[in-house]
C-alpha cells in the first residue's frame, strides 16, 4: 500500500526529472569551447583574408615531415600553440600556407595569406585570448535565437537558459517541502 506522502513524493521526484532533462537539452546547445575559439580565430583570420573559410587553411611544411612548428589546419595548430603555451615561428622558405593539408603545390597556395602573418595571428590570439574568449562569449549569451511568434525580437540566450534552470530549481525546492511536511507529519503521529 502506498501512502499519500509517497504519491506526492514521486510526483515531485517526476517534476525534477523532467525539469533536469529540459536543462540538459537546453546545455546541449551552448557551444563548446573549441566553437568558441574557432569564433575567435576566425574574427582575427578575416581580418587578414575576408573571404576565407577556416576550416580550409592548412599551414604545411615544404620541406617534409621534420617540422619544428605545428603543421595541419589552423585550428589544430591553434590548439598545438595553445596546449604549449608559445606561439609558432614560421620561416616562409619552410612552411606555407595552402587551401589542402599537406600539399605543396603552388596552385593550393592561399595567395593573400602568408605563414609569418599567421604566426603573428596566432600569437595576437594568444596574447588576448583571455579578451577576445569573454567578448565572444558575451556575444552568445545575450544573442537573440530568433524572433518569437509575434514576430519581435526573442529573448536572450541567457534569459532562455534561466527558464529550464529555474523550472529544475523551483522542483527541486517543491520537493523539499513536500519532504518537510511529510516528515512534520510523521513526527506528529510517533508523538
Amino acid at each position: 500500500m502506498i501512502n499519500e506522502g509517497s504519491l506526492v513524493a514521486q510526483k515531485n521526484l517526476i517534476k525534477i526529472n523532467e525539469a533536469l532533462a529540459s536543462l540538459t537539452e537546453y546545455q546541449k546547445k551552448i557551444p563548446s569551447f573549441k566553437v568558441v575559439l574557432q569564433d575567435c580565430v576566425l574574427k582575427e583570420l578575416q581580418r587578414l583574408l575576408p573571404e576565407v573559410y577556416i576550416s580550409r587553411v592548412f599551414i604545411n611544411s615544404r620541406v617534409g615531415s621534420n617540422s619544428q612548428e605545428p603543421t595541419g589546419s589552423l585550428m589544430n595548430v591553434f590548439m598545438a600553440c595553445l596546449i604549449r603555451g608559445r606561439a609558432p615561428v614560421y620561416d616562409e622558405s619552410q612552411y606555407g600556407v595552402y587551401d589542402w593539408l599537406d600539399s605543396t603545390d603552388e596552385q593550393s597556395r592561399i595567395h593573400g595569406l602568408d605563414v609569418v602573418a599567421l604566426g603573428n595571428l596566432i600569437s595576437d590570439v594568444l596574447k588576448t585570448l583571455a579578451q577576445k574568449y569573454t567578448a565572444t562569449l558575451d556575444q552568445y549569451w545575450s544573442a537573440s535565437p530568433g524572433s518569437d511568434a509575434k514576430g519581435g525580437g526573442a529573448a536572450s540566450t541567457q534569459h532562455e537558459l534561466s527558464k529550464p534552470a529555474g523550472n529544475t530549481f523551483l522542483a527541486g525546492v517543491g520537493s523539499l517541502c513536500t519532504r518537510g511536511r511529510a516528515e512534520a507529519r510523521s513526527r506528529r503521529r510517533h508523538q
